[in-house]
């Protein structure tokens, strides 16, 4: 499925109309020490960020839920790299660990910074003109394994993101399914294994640098589903119902076949030339 992210943006009466500002800030480590040569980004706040994103069924966020539709949701967010933050400027702090952006109309920002050998750190709907200061924490890691259902390594993506995200990390697993995410700042962090053909597995909570996290990930299941008439293939709609799960198909010459699915019951129903059977 299409997955679309919205960054306002002001119109370009709303700009003309709105004076020029500017947001300044210094990014320093845990010890209050300024650093140099830090890369920073801006991006207009979203009303909405990845975190905030709930369940279509349950209404918990999407981070929470435990649904095994929830994670595939999440995997196709995760593979599109659409929730992180697309930054409108980038620039670099001095010697003193400042930086500067210039020429800004919104009215609030989500104002980010990196640097090799630390973790993000960000700050929300900062108000320009406003001073930020940005705080990298000390790299840290998360290390584990993705496993099958007889307990074997296997091959897959590793992603994980932070519940203040400002990027997606992504790591492929050794032919022994172990994987290694390292740059990693202050947790919690989810974290989501994929395998092609194995239902994704994911783990909530998680905080860095703690014991090897092990994700089991189970062969996924598929569903065929023929439609007759009169002991003939006739074309139609399937609806397809279950835990945390409606989806939809049209068959072609009276067959669809439903991948990606988790075991456990599910309800089907069908409708074609205006009959339909469940």
């Amino acid at each position: 499925s299409a997955i679309d992210i919205a960054i306002p943006v002001s119109t370009e009466r709303d700009v003309q109309s709105r004076p020029k500002m500017s947001q300044s800030g210094v990014v320093r480590d845990a010890w209050g020490k300024p650093i140099a040569n830090a890369d920073v980004f801006i991006s207009p706040s979203r009303p909405i960020g990845f975190a905030d994103l709930k369940c279509d069924f349950c209404d918990q966020r999407l981070m929470s839920c435990k649904a095994t539709e929830s994670a595939f949701e999440i995997q196709r967010w995760m593979e599109a790299h659409a929730a992180e933050l697309n930054p409108l400027a980038q620039t670099r702090t001095n010697a003193h660990g400042e930086f500067r952006f210039s020429d800004l109309s919104a009215t609030s920002y989500s104002v980010w910074a990196r640097a090799d050998g630390f973790g993000d750190a960000i700050s929300e709907r900062a108000a320009p003109g406003d001073p930020v200061e940005l705080v990298l924490p000390r790299s840290r890691s998360i290390h584990g394994q993705l496993r099958g259902e007889s307990n074997e390594g296997i091959l897959g993506s590793v992603y994980a993101i932070s519940h203040r995200p400002t990027r997606i990390h992504q790591v492929p697993t050794d032919r022994d399914g172990r994987f290694h995410l390292g740059g990693l700042g202050e947790g919690p962090f989810y974290i989501l294994g994929t395998s092609p053909g194995r239902i994704s597995a994911s783990r909530n909570q998680i905080e860095p640098d703690q014991q090897e996290l092990i994700l089991v990930l189970r062969k996924h299941f598929q569903l065929n589903v023929t439609l007759v008439r009169n002991k003939r293939p006739v074309d139609g709609r399937v609806t397809l119902t279950g835990d945390h799960l409606l989806r939809t198909a049209v068959t072609r010459d009276g067959n669809v076949e439903i991948s990606q699915l988790a075991p456990g019951e599910y309800s089907v129903r069908a409708e074609a030339q205006g009959m339909s059977a469940g």
